[in-house]
This record gives C-alpha cells, structure tokens and sequence, in this order.
C-alpha cells in the first residue's frame, strides 16, 4: 500500500545519505522506515531498516549499537539465505572493528557456510559454468576475502592460505576433475564445511601442500591480493599476502604489505590490456585507441598503427625500455624480494606462483632484480590457478607419464574465413618446422590453409596429446560486438575468447569459441595457443576468463599463453628452441625457460620479444 511505497522511499534516501555519509540523517529515516514497516506487518522492509540502521550507526563509530541492529535483522530474516550471508557479514565485520576477532570470525565462518547452502543450489539444479562463476563473485568473494584478513590479524597464517586456496578456483576444478573421473579427496567441500578450523584437518591440508611442493621439488608462491574490509579512506587500499613453501621444509613462511594505488595501476599499465608492446596488426582495419594518445608513456610505447606482424623484425622496437625496465624492478621488489633470502639458503630451480586477481597478468619471468637479472635466467617459472588444482593435475600429468604420448596437432595459418583478417604466412612456417620436431617422436597432424577448418580441428582435438595453434585469436568474438558493451559485460562472467580457424561450409563461422572448447574433452598434456594475447580476459577467483581457462577445463593439463602480442619471426624463433627441448623432456616449464633464454642470452632481445609467454599448468616432465 502507500505506506509501504513510502517506507521504501524512505529506505532508497536512507541508502543514499549512507553513501554520501550523511549518517546521522541516514539513521533517523531508518528508525522512521523499521516504524512503518513494523506497523505494515512487512518483515522485508524491517530487515533492510535494521540493516541499513546498522550501516549508519558504525559511520557514527556506534559499533555496538550497529551489531545489534544487524543481530535484529538476523533474527527475522528466515530462509532469504542472500540477506542471512549480508548480515552475517556484516556483524564480522561489526565485530572485527570493536576488536573481538573471535566473534568476527565465528560470523564470517556462518557466512561462509551460509553462502555454501547458496552454492549447492547451483550445483543441484545443474546451474552453468556462467552462473557458478558469477554466484561466487558477487555474493562468495567478499567472505574469502573478509576471512583471510580476520585469520592473519589473529596470526593463523596457515589456516589463512587454507581458505585462500579453497576460494580460488572451484568451479573449474570441478570441471577438471569431473572430466578426468577425479576423486575429491581431503578437499571436498564437506570436509571443509563439517571441520571448519578444525586443527587436524588444517594440518592434513597443509601437509598436503608439502607433498605437492616436495612431489614436484619446486617453490610455491600464493598470493592474495585483499581489499580491506573497511574503506578507510587512506591512498593504502589494498594487501598483498604473500605465502611462500619450499620442498623439503616443514614451514610456510608469510608475509604482508600494504600496496599504494599506484603499485596496483602498475599490474594493469605494464601487463594488462592498457599496454601493448607491438601493434596487433590482426585486423586488417586495426587502429590505436584514441584513450592512449591522452597518457604520454602509453603513447610513447604504442608503435606505428601501419606497422603489420609480417614484415621484417627489423621494424619492431620496444621504446622506453629503460622506463619499463623501472617498472619490471619495482614488481620484483614487491613480489619475490620479500622472500628472496631464503632462496638463497639452498639452491632451488623451479617455482610455480599463484597468482591472485590483477596478478594473473604479471610476467613473472621477466621481472628483475636491481642487479638486472632476470628471475627466468635463474629459476624454471610456472603458473597454477590453485594448490587443488594444481594437485589435480599432478595426478592426471602422472597417468600420462605412464602412457604413450603419441599424437600431436599442429595448426597453422588457416584460410581466414573473412578478409577482415590478415592471413599469417610466418604462423605457417612456423607450424610446418613444429610439426617436424614433433614428427620425430609423435603421430602428427599438421593442418593449414583450407585444410584447417574447424571440423578438422575439433575431429583431431580430442585425441592429441600436444596440441599447437597459430593462428588468430581474440579476447570478444570479433563478429559480436554486443559483449564488449559496459552495461553488459559487467555481469558478464562467462568464459570468452575465440580462435580463427576455416570455415567447414558455407554456414561455418570458423570460430572456435572458448565455451566450445571448454565443453569437450581434451585430456592433452600440453596446449600452446601461439596466438597473439591468449592471456587476457576478465580476471577472477577463476583466474582469467578466456581461452586458457577453456583448455583446462576441458581437461588439458597445461596451456601456454601470451599476454600481448609478439611478431610472427621471433615467435617462431622461440617457439622452435621450446620444442626442440619439449620432444627430448615433456616438461614444458624448463623448455619454456631456454627458449627465452635463447631469444634474451643468446639473441640478446629485449622481455618484450619473449615475456609474454606464460605456462598455465604442469606436464609430465616435471617429476622426472
């Protein structure tokens, strides 16, 4: 009726002098808003005026008086399971800042548990991969993030990087062992919910991390990037948790820092989709962006929008070095100096990061010390999504090691299936070397022109071991543009990208999309997308939503990606060095770090020519 129209007007403005800060104002039109809706019999209405009320108190630093406004909503707020999770999380965080971390905790545990009821829900009516992703980024995030924070400030650093992991990838490890026939182990979400700090079961799973790290003889690098549960209005806004295990150690040793806005801006300006070091020239209607031109270093390193990935190498440079030199130090100093002396106690030659968020887009090989050494000219470098996924792999690379690995892939440069793409008669050349090497060991297939259709890709896919794409690839589908749009791609979470491939008929796009792939099973060792940018998407708990997400979902154990784009001669270059030394190990790690040793060492080329190659995943090689 009109009253209730009125107490949710009230409730609107109310929400608004909360935003604008204005809390004493807010506070009386709640009172006057929880009155009305007590009088009107209306519970929903109640409860957001007592959560509301709660938000306005602890701006007022009543921190007390806001519990208890929240603990009345919790009271009345029955099985709206999306409202119970909002307000248990905001009593931890009513807790938290009277500084009693234990109830902080308790709430922030219930929250937890609460928002897995909501999770299962999507499991038992066989909700999407889209839907899973976009569940636990709106409503599951905030719970891991809110948790790991309570957990440190109250020194259980090891309970924290338990947490940290069981949020980081859960729907694409379902995925991934739901097509290898997996068990769940120690971390089915059962266990985790029935024994919630329970010490043995904290222990159980960090000595399980042990026994990854000493079963692979590599350092583990997790880090968690965490927004500060309450925004105190400070230029320090983000944390970085870092957590470091090393084979043969029974410790894991954490650390902490508090990241200025800037360091932040610098994952996305150095690595992410602000910067590139060479113009892709993959449409043929390419121009720059108009929003370079108005920052002076982007400008500065964006090259002629005429210049084409097929002509000489001549032609490429990457200006600034000496500036994007700066910034590769400072990451180092944020990201490996604070555990750097201890690898130094003993020699170590592998590690695998877990990167978190904006992260994902770091090119972890090519960062350097003050001394100008680089950490791939040292170290084996991989990445992994999650320590259970990577377990998982683990698991599935073993099988492989045991079995034959004949039959590889191999496609390059296909008949483009529109004149809006150049083709790419270096990927071609590139194929046809790739697919000798592989020759000698494996069954191959090599695909190109008019014979890479996408039916022929999709019929050998599925039954090949290695599997080697150069061609076009893109981040949105180039013929759909609807996606791209901000209202849209805003509560867009799923999983993009495409691959240029030939048509197969007249009716054929000759796009392979991200969700095909990821609805196969392709139970590859090795997938190498020598495609330009196949490391860019949109960056979750899931870690990046694009073509590398696809191929281990659907199974593939491990996928090498690009975070921007490379001229055709120097990736073929390095792509020849890394599967020389490929066919000779399967691990495709150390392959990876002397090809880019080849092309930095020995070519004396600058990171741009090669960092941006990223390893997602393991191969079998690894144990041996």
């Amino acid at each position: 009726g009109a009253k209730d129209n009125a107490g949710w007007c009230l409730n609107n403005i109310a929400k608004a002098y909360i935003k604008g800060k204005h809390f004493h104002e807010a506070l009386q039109l709640c009172k006057k808003r929880l009155a009305i809706a007590k009088e009107t019999g209306n519970t929903t209405g109640e409860g957001t005026a007592y959560g509301n009320a709660g938000l306005a108190c602890r701006g007022l630093g009543e921190y007390n008086q806001a519990a208890e406004y929240h603990r009345s909503y919790l009271k009345i707020v029955g099985e709206r399971y999306l409202d119970k999770a909002w307000m248990e999380h905001e009593l931890a965080l009513d807790y938290m800042l009277l500084g009693d971390y234990e109830c902080a905790l308790e709430y922030a545990l219930h929250e937890l548990s609460t928002n897995s009821t909501i999770q299962s829900h999507y499991n038992t009516t066989c909700a999407s991969d889209k839907s899973k992703v976009a569940n636990f980024e709106k409503n599951h995030a905030r719970c891991f993030n809110l948790l790991q924070y309570i957990l440190v400030e109250m020194g259980k650093h090891e309970v924290a990087l338990v947490y940290a992991d069981i949020g980081r990838a859960l729907s694409i490890s379902d995925l991934f062992s739901s097509k290898h026939h997996l068990p769940s182990g120690c971390y089915s979400r059962s266990n985790y919910q029935a024994e919630t700090l329970n010490t043995s079961f904290v222990k159980q799973l960090i000595d399980y991390f042990h026994e990854i790290v000493n079963r692979l003889n590599a350092v583990l690098v997790f880090y968690s990037l965490i927004d500060l549960p309450i925004e105190y209005d400070k230029e320090e806004s983000i944390l970085l948790y870092t957590w470091v295990i090393f084979p043969e150690s029974s410790n894991v040793h954490f650390t902490q820092q508090h990241l200025l806005k800037s360091d932040v801006s610098l994952f996305r300006v150095l690595c992410g989709r602000e910067h590139e070091y060479f113009q892709d020239a993959s449409l043929a209607t390419y121009a720059p962006s108009q929003q370079h031109d108005t920052d002076r270093w982007l400008r500065d390193i964006v090259l002629s929008a005429n210049t084409s990935t097929e002509e000489d190498s001549s032609t490429y440079h990457v200006p600034c070095i000496a500036e994007m030199d700066e910034m590769l130090v400072k990451l180092y100093s944020l990201l490996i100096q604070p555990f750097e002396h201890h690898l130094h106690i003993r020699i170590f030659k592998k590690i695998i990061f877990i990167p978190h968020k904006s992260l994902m887009t770091v090119p972890f090989s090519a960062l350097k010390n003050t001394d100008n050494c680089s950490l791939i000219s040292r170290f084996v470098v991989s990445i992994s999504l999650s320590i259970h996924l990577l377990e998982q792999t683990v698991a599935v690379m073993t099988k492989h090691l045991k079995e034959d690995s004949s039959g590889a892939l191999v496609v390059g440069n296909p008949s483009m299936p529109s004149a809006y793409f150049n083709p790419l008669p270096g990927s071609e050349i590139e194929a046809i070397h790739i697919a000798e090497l592989l020759a000698q060991s494996k069954q191959t297939v090599l695909l190109c022109g008019t014979a890479a259709t996408k039916n022929a890709v999709i019929h050998h896919i599925e039954r090949s071991t290695v599997i080697h794409l150069a061609t076009h690839a893109f981040e949105e589908d180039p013929f759909n543009h609807t996606s791209s749009t901000p209202s849209v791609a805003y509560d867009d979470f799923s999983n993009k990208g495409t691959i240029v491939l030939a048509k197969s008929d007249k009716e054929c796009s000759g796009m392979l999309t991200s969700l095909e792939v990821q609805n196969m099973m392709i139970p590859a060792e090795l997938v190498v997308l020598s495609c330009c940018k196949t490391a860019q998407g949109r960056v979750t708990h899931e870690g990046t939503l694009g073509l590398s997400r696809a191929f281990i979902s659907a199974g593939s154990g491990a996928v090498l990606v690009t975070l921007w784009s490379i001229p055709d001669l120097h990736t073929a270059e390095l792509m020849k060095r890394f599967y020389a030394c490929y066919v000779q190990s399967r691990d495709a790690a150390s392959a990876l770090q002397q090809a880019m040793l080849h092309m930095n060492s020995e070519l004396h080329l600058d990171f741009g020519y090669w960092g941006a190659f990223s390893l997602v995943g393991i191969t079998p090689g690894c144990f041996t």
